[in-house]
């Protein structure tokens, strides 16, 4: 506000002063003032909103960044971790924990089930049995929102934005149920003797998706199939010799899918452009698709054109949006990028990561270390 407030002409009387007008080195000195009075708010008030103001300022610095260790939480190697806020989510077999960002136990509660299926969704967390199809949707105090039973093996489901995607087999049959974020079912569809391998819904939920695998002709062959409302099927798309392994539907109705060696644009059943690759091994799709490869991060428009291509060192496999800025982290350690360049690098065993605000959770066996971002 106070910006917007001094790039504005000031009036007052009869006499009118242009920004423009004001020599630059003015300008500069404005801003170091009003930065010195936001470090000196800082002392001020209170300790939760004197943390919010630090981590604004070090999301906001361009200067170089570090991990500063709050706590350690000793824990069981969880499959699945999730941090939500200020609350942390682990799944370790048949009990979900949780705990505070200083370490300390919330609850813990065992789960009752013959196969359990966990899925830590940005919105909601889906707890279920895989053998019966039973799923409940919570929230993140863990209060249940909704409750589902397929009444056959929920093989996997899926998040997108807050609609859900939910996978179903049952004796040859595979089927996916597309619920919007109010639970209203939007579309379902049954494939025999075909197997479901991914989908993508539309930001609307307009339309969607499904990549299928056709096993029954001689060689191996990909569909893609993109429905509208009503289940009504818009188009199809064929690849011979590759496995369609992410679909990501734009809001102009392009696909953009990917197979394990190639990168693919897609609209109205034709291909636009596409791109090979030395094993993908993540992908990342915000104002540009981000494609992590061998030891490449590729930054390319949805025009097909290269934006930025950057190297490591390291070897990566997995790309995390974190703030405005993105996470590239793999085994033995991670980078912090922003806007191409190299912020911070942390070096060290990685089984799971997961960040929220400034805090970026890394588990190495049974120890799970919480760290914040801080200025170097």
């Amino acid at each position: 506000m106070l910006y917007n407030l001094m790039r504005e002409d000031y009036i007052g009387g009869n006499e009118m002063m242009n920004w423009a007008s004001v020599d630059k080195k003015y300008k500069v000195s404005i801003f170091f003032i009003l930065l010195a009075i936001l470090i000196s708010l800082i002392f001020l008030i209170n300790e939760d909103n004197r943390e919010s103001l630090e981590n604004l300022i070090v999301s906001v610095s361009d200067g170089e960044k570090e991990l500063k260790l709050v706590t350690s939480i000793n824990v069981t190697s969880p499959s699945k971790m999730k941090v939500y806020a200020d609350n942390i989510y682990l799944f370790d077999e048949n009990m979900i924990s949780s705990f505070d960002m200083e370490g300390r136990l919330i609850s813990e509660n065992q789960l009752d089930f013959e196969d359990p299926l966990v899925h830590f969704g940005d919105n909601y967390i889906y707890i279920g049995d895989s053998a019966s199809g039973e799923v409940y949707k919570l929230d993140h105090d863990g209060q249940t929102k909704e409750e589902k039973d397929f009444e056959k093996s929920l093989f996997a489901l899926r998040e997108e934005d807050k609609n859900t995607i939910y996978h179903t087999k049952s004796e040859g049959v595979e089927n996916i149920y597309i619920y919007d974020d109010k639970d209203v079912l939007i579309g379902d569809h049954s494939f025999e003797d075909k197997s479901i391998i991914n989908y993508g819904l539309h930001p609307s939920a307009s339309s969607y998706a499904v990549s299928l695998l056709n096993l029954q002709e001689d060689r191996l062959k990909s569909e893609l199939l993109f429905y509208g409302s009503n289940n009504t099927l818009l188009n199809s798309f064929d690849i011979a010799d590759e496995i369609l392994i992410y679909n990501k539907v734009l809001r102009d109705n392009t696909i953009i899918s990917i197979s394990d060696s190639s990168l693919y644009s897609i609209r109205e059943g034709e291909l636009l452009w596409s791109k090979p690759f030395n094993i993908i091994k993540d992908i990342y799709i915000d104002e540009d698709i981000y494609i992590l490869y061998s030891n490449y991060l590729e930054i390319i428009d949805f025009k097909g054109e290269l934006v930025d291509k950057i190297s490591f060192t390291s070897d990566y496999e997995k790309i995390l949006p974190f703030n405005k800025d993105m996470l590239v982290y793999g085994k033995a350690g991670l980078v912090l990028l922003s806007d191409g360049e190299e912020k911070m690098s942390h070096s060290g065993q990685i089984d799971l990561l997961s960040a929220s605000g400034p805090n970026i959770l890394i588990l190495n066996g049974d120890k799970l270390d919480i760290y914040r971002l801080v200025l170097k």
